[in-house]
């Protein structure tokens, strides 16, 4: 009989709740981050793409750099309130061994992107190419989530074993 890939490494589990990071500390980080992220976006792709500069040229840079802010406050803040749902209906019940914890990171980051996306849809569907931002949307939400959350989890999840809050089996 096959072992499985399983019995071969630790058994040492921690519950999710012992090593997510602080609820409002990382919602904020996560509004705040891409936030950044959706600005400084702004000039890549206002100047780095044909449609961009089109954009500028056609309605002034002030205007389309507002309309750009606008989107990215409402879908930051989606960002945050998809986090804060997530974190509200899975309250980390479940155990993860170490090698799991980037598939926790991976679902929760495309929760909270769904969260902008729900927030930030219907104005993101009135711009020029809804595409682009819809793809801009989830790329950021997506990949700065992920860049937020892993560490942290990473850490906590070792700080949590390292303290005894975790079990076998």
């Amino acid at each position: 009989m096959a072992k499985s890939r399983d019995s071969d490494e630790s058994e040492t589990r921690v519950l999710a709740l012992e090593f997510r990071t602080p609820l409002r500390q990382t919602s904020l980080s996560i509004i705040g981050i891409t936030f950044v992220a959706w600005v400084v976006s702004f000039f890549l792709f206002g100047y780095g793409t044909d449609l961009g500069r089109t954009q500028i040229q056609v309605s002034g840079l002030g205007d389309v750099f507002f309309s750009w802010l606008l989107i990215a406050v409402l879908v930051c803040a989606g960002y945050g309130l998809g986090y804060l749902l997530l974190r509200k209906l899975a309250q980390g019940q479940r155990a993860y061994q170490e090698r799991d914890v980037i598939r926790l990171v991976l679902a929760e980051s495309l929760a909270t992107t769904c969260g902008g996306y729900a927030v930030g849809f219907l104005p993101m569907t009135l711009m020029e190419n809804m595409f682009a931002m819809l793809v801009w949307s989830f790329a950021i939400g997506f990949l700065f989530t992920f860049a937020i959350l892993m560490p942290r989890y990473a850490a906590a999840w070792k700080r949590a074993v390292a303290e005894g809050r975790q079990y076998s089996g």
